[in-house]
């Protein structure tokens, strides 16, 4: 649930984005709790409709399915189970006389309603962790537009940052490269990649705390409390993944869209 329907349109357009695009077919066996090898006779498919309501994104594995859709501000992920025998339950089972538990292929059978729940239950889940960190189109957007124009900051002026110069956008790959996620970077961690043209180490280190002084002041890096150490701000991640996105992956399909049409 969402808490209006302005912040689900905010980043639906993702989700929907990322789902067709990005997810595998390997990734419809993974929601559905399945392995594929080379004994799957059936067939895996991602498939979308526009409806009045909005969009309805589907997964399919022969005859089950997971979807989720929007409906006012509720985000809805369901799984549809109409062949449970693709699914295993543990249960007793008799064999030769005797009884003993085992995973067998589950059945349409009332008793079975708790595993029809479990399951729903974990395929819903491996889908909304699978989508977890997308960014929101339009909120970054204006986030980005906020970082390129010029700001009062503290009552200093602040220029903007041209995050389309290919110097720029390499720097931001480099802060917003995964090693530093968690412990974060230093001005010495970093100087050597941001800047390899400046030869003297002092002028170096000198023009790299400028730049953390400038991400700071646009909001895409912050200080660790009682260190030397920075790490990138909520916002800063978002606007550095964007941007990661929208050039190596937008940005190439849509000139080879254009190149042969």
């Amino acid at each position: 649930m969402f808490k209006s329907r302005k912040d689900l349109e905010d980043i639906y357009p993702s989700l929907v984005d990322h789902a067709f695009y990005d997810f595998s077919c390997t990734d419809i066996f993974t929601f559905l709790g399945r392995k594929l090898n080379q004994n799957f006779q059936g067939e895996a498919v991602t498939d979308y409709k526009k409806r009045p309501e909005g969009w309805r994104v589907k997964f399919k594995l022969n005859s089950n399915h997971l979807k989720f859709y929007d409906k006012a501000n509720c985000l809805r992920v369901e799984t549809t189970i109409n062949n449970p025998s693709e699914f295993k339950i543990f249960k007793e089972v008799m064999r030769d006389g005797c009884s003993s538990k085992k995973w067998v292929p589950m059945g349409k059978s009332l008793s079975n309603l708790y595993r029809y729940a479990q399951i729903g239950k974990e395929c819903n889940t491996r889908l909304i962790n699978a989508m977890e960190g997308i960014v929101p189109v339009k909120s970054v957007i204006e986030k980005i537009e906020h970082v390129t124009g010029k700001k009062k900051v503290k009552g200093k002026n602040v220029t903007g940052m041209n995050v389309w110069n290919k110097d720029v956008y390499r720097q931001l790959q480099i802060i917003s490269d995964g090693r530093f996620l968690i412990h974060g970077f230093r001005n010495a961690d970093l100087r050597d990649l941001l800047f390899p043209e400046v030869k003297d180490p002092k002028k170096r280190s000198s023009k790299t705390s400028r730049f953390f002084r400038k991400l700071r002041d646009q909001n895409i890096i912050k200080k660790v409390p009682r260190s030397s150490r920075y790490q990138l701000t909520k916002s800063g991640r978002q606007i550095t993944g964007a941007l990661i996105h929208i050039r190596e992956h937008m940005y190439p399909e849509a000139v080879a869209k254009i190149m042969s049409s």
